[in-house]
């Protein structure tokens, strides 16, 4: 608690920082406010809080490969700059029947991790 709002609030009292500028004033108390209906509507509100959290969001990307070891390497949309990858034990056994490269297919990503300087996307497939 002592940064954000609450430490700017000490350093107005007790360094009388900032203290007469009105418009400061205005927009801080703004910011309390927010701050002050966010965390009650947080805290009043414990499932939906869980539902967002648990939230996937899906992204549709082209199978850029199908390959029986590693799985299905997808072409991710641009925001994403490259491609992920659906664990092949992820997928049902016989997998490389029913996809086709170049075909769409929604995933979430599960993770992103950074191997040296490559970047490493997890994926989860999702069924339409």
């Amino acid at each position: 608690m002592a940064g954000g709002w609450p430490g700017a609030l000490f350093a107005q009292h007790f360094f009388r920082h900032k203290n007469r500028k009105l418009r400061y004033q205005i927009e801080f108390g703004i910011i309390i406010l927010i701050h002050g209906v966010s965390w009650g509507w947080v805290t009043s509100n414990p499932e939906a809080v869980n539902q967002f959290k648990n939230d996937k969001h899906v992204l549709e990307g082209i199978i850029a490969e199908v390959n029986p070891i590693r799985g299905l390497v997808v072409a991710l949309p641009a925001q994403f700059e490259g491609v992920g990858v659906v664990d092949s034990h992820k997928l049902k056994q016989s997998f490389t029947n029913d996809y086709l490269k170049g075909e769409p297919i929604h995933v979430s990503i599960k993770s992103i991790a950074m191997k040296g300087s490559a970047k490493q996307i997890e994926l989860d497939p999702v069924e339409d």
